[in-house]
């Protein structure tokens, strides 16, 4: 499970949802993947007075869904992918 800190939702206008979106960087051959929407996360208006530090969490399976490079979905097995920072 992988959990995602984003550095903080400006204080307002109040969102009430942030969206987190992910692509694929294949560097040996110099192509991405499409990009698609991974979650929805309520943030229910906490950046209205106040920067605010929003932390959710997905797995493997959540981050591969709908992902494509050259036409092809990412490995089932996430040892199989090669992934790097």
């Amino acid at each position: 499970m992988a959990a995602f800190p984003v550095p903080y939702l400006p204080k307002g206008p109040a969102n009430n949802t942030l969206e987190a979106y992910t692509n694929y960087s294949c560097t040996d051959a110099g192509k991405a993947s499409n990009e698609v929407l991974v979650k929805t996360v309520s943030v229910n208006g906490k950046n209205l007075n106040e920067d605010a530090e929003i932390i959710f969490s997905v797995i493997y399976v959540d981050l591969i869904k709908n992902l494509k490079i050259f036409t092809v979905p990412l490995p089932a097995n996430e040892l199989l992918a090669k992934i790097s920072d």
